[in-house]
């Protein structure tokens, strides 16, 4: 019969804790390299895209006809950010940036990144529509 010491269980309980350390790690990198699927433009050649981030769809465009929109800076109806198909309240300020009802106090160079970082936030919860 043979007899388990001391030093072999703790070698064993090593080699475990690098193994499992090790699969942890690997699953960090992977979670870190992972990428948005890419913007793809509409076909209704207005420059809109879609895209998934997250797991959710955005989808930046030329504002829906009707209902409540805020103008730009320069009088012109701003551009619809929808998170799964629901509005996100985006005003524009004078600068080109943008602002939107879950970053009110932070701006943004661009509607795709003002649109993923309300995702960000979101952190799997609901978008809910500012009116009605």
């Amino acid at each position: 019969m043979t007899q388990v010491n001391r030093r072999d269980v703790l070698r064993v309980a090593a080699a475990a804790a690098v193994s499992a350390g090790s699969i942890v790690g690997v699953t960090r990198v992977a979670d870190a390299t992972e990428r948005p699927a890419p913007a793809r433009p509409t076909p209704d050649g207005t420059g809109a895209v879609t895209e998934t981030y997250r797991g959710r769809r955005i989808s930046i465009g030329a504002p829906a006809h009707g209902g409540h929109r805020h103008r730009t800076a320069h009088g012109l109806p701003a551009p619809a950010v929808r998170i799964d198909d629901v509005d996100l309240h985006v005003m524009a300020n004078a600068d080109g940036s943008y602002v939107s009802a879950v970053h009110h106090y932070r701006s943004f160079e661009d509607l795709r990144s003002l649109a993923r970082a309300a995702v960000d936030d979101l952190d799997g919860a609901r978008l809910i529509p500012l009116h009605g």
